[in-house]
């Protein structure tokens, strides 16, 4: 197991076989249009669900994020800033200065959640999963949660689907007295999606040796599933492929997705419609003959 502030990237590099992202890792955002793109990752299981926080002083304005304001991201690569890019696409009025350090991990949030406090940022983002400890420690010390509005109002549901408007339910921190719209995304096990050059590009001796990013097989899909005892079923509007969507629990194991088994099964399928509409159809004499 890696531990790493961007794990989209060593799994694109071929470095793990398998990544915990949340939604947005698996999109880039054209610049130009102002619109998600679909990344090199697919999303395989569900595990999770992440929000964004805005934190900010107790004494700020309604508009903390806004043209005029600066507000923390954490590291580069995290997912919160590139969830932070999201947003200001999606939404004019959250067209705030996003500043990113070059600390990790949590020092990098305790960093900026200390130049909130001292007015050097107007706030803070964090996407984690609700509950999470180190929200609670920074409203602790001093900050407080705001509400991420108007995501809804503006046709974002469409444009960005693997964002989700969500409420932070009152209570859900200590102080936090009222409910707090934002956004959040799954969190998902992810694997490289394979270069379709492969099958034909890697052979003769040594190929072997050669790093891919391989197919993932239905049945491998379904045992994660087992074993991490999934009962949500995926965002559909994450990349995926068609083995993310369990199948039947009775046909997990015998179901496969090469081209060779998906011609087979592919036969199958239509000499069994044959046969089916065969035994439907009328006799010559009009007469339908009696099933055993």
């Amino acid at each position: 197991m890696q531990r790493t502030t961007d794990p989209l990237a060593s799994l694109l590099a071929g470095k793990v076989r398998y990544a915990l992202v949340t939604g947005p890792a698996l999109f880039t955002l054209d610049e130009v249009r102002g619109k998600p793109e679909r990344g090199d990752a697919d999303a395989l299981v569900p595990v999770g669900f992440d929000t964004l926080h805005l934190l900010t002083r107790p004494d700020a304005g309604s508009e903390v994020w806004g043209a005029e304001t600066r507000i923390g991201v954490g590291p580069d690569e995290d997912i919160t800033a590139r969830t932070a890019g999201f947003v200001e696409s999606g939404m004019e009025a959250a067209r705030a200065t996003l500043v990113s350090t070059e600390a990790d991990g949590l020092a990098a949030f305790r960093a900026q959640a200390a130049e909130v406090r001292d007015g050097a940022m107007d706030g803070l983002l964090i996407m984690a999963e609700t509950g999470h400890p180190l929200i609670a420690e920074l409203l602790a010390d001093g900050l407080q949660l705001a509400a991420i509005d108007g995501w809804e109002t503006q046709g974002n549901r469409l444009a960005f689907p693997f964002l989700q408007p969500v409420t932070i339910p009152a209570a859900t921190y200590p102080g936090q007295s009222v409910p707090l719209a934002s956004v959040g995304s799954q969190v998902v096990l992810a694997a490289a999606r394979p270069d379709p050059t492969d099958a034909v590009g890697v052979v003769g001796p040594g190929s072997a040796a050669i790093g891919q990013n391989l197919p993932i097989a239905a049945g491998t899909v379904a045992r994660l599933r087992d074993a991490l005892d999934v009962t949500v079923r995926l965002d559909p509007s994450l990349p995926t492929s068609m083995i993310a969507f369990e199948p039947p629990a009775e046909r997990r194991e015998g179901i496969g997705l090469s081209p060779a088994g998906s011609l087979v099964n592919l036969g199958a399928i239509i000499a069994l419609v044959l046969i089916i509409r065969l035994s439907l159809s009328k006799p010559r004499n009009g007469a339908r003959q009696p099933r055993a």
